[in-house]
């Protein structure tokens, strides 16, 4: 069945917007349309007002930050988990991310900070921990568009004000 008819969604570079609505109403359908993981049936979906039918994955992949609900933390460094998919990205900007997620200080306290390797074995993490990494990763690369999924849904509110004010602060525009 179809979740989204006829709508219509813009959003102008420097706004910030939330998706609001039931489960199953269609607000991660939006994200998977937005990142092409889907391709509509009608209409179409502009990115900087070009079709993404028309742009490169690499391209739309390369301008967009994304965490979601659930997400994937793999067996490697925390420092290879946030920049996970960056080619060149220093040090300072991982730390940075870090700082921006409110995940720094927890890092700081692990064995081999940023170098510890991550596993359910050795160091289980939160979901709220896995979150807040999954946004590091998001920012890091300093996204022209960065999608939250329900990104903070298992972090308390305190929280997820400090990463919300640390992405205005750090990521204007």
């Amino acid at each position: 069945r179809r979740i989204l008819e006829k709508t219509d969604l813009l959003i102008m570079p420097g706004e910030r917007s939330a998706l609001v609505g039931a489960s199953g109403c269609g607000k991660t359908t939006i994200v998977n349309l937005i990142l092409r993981l889907y391709d509509v049936d009608e209409g179409s979906i502009l990115l900087d007002g070009r079709d993404v039918r028309d742009l490169k994955m690499r391209s739309i992949c390369g301008h967009i930050g994304l965490a979601p609900q659930l997400p994937f933390i793999w067996g490697d460094s925390v420092r290879s988990n946030i920049a996970y998919g960056y080619l060149a990205i220093d040090d300072a900007v991982v730390k940075k991310a870090a700082g921006i997620a409110e995940i720094d200080s927890f890092i700081e306290l692990l064995p081999d900070g940023y170098a510890t390797v991550l596993s359910e074995m050795v160091v289980p993490l939160s979901q709220g921990q896995k979150q807040r990494i999954s946004i590091a990763r998001a920012v890091a690369k300093s996204p022209r568009i960065l999608i939250l999924d329900e990104a903070c849904s298992s972090l308390d509110s305190k929280t997820e004000e400090k990463i919300m004010e640390n992405i205005a602060r750090e990521l204007p525009g």
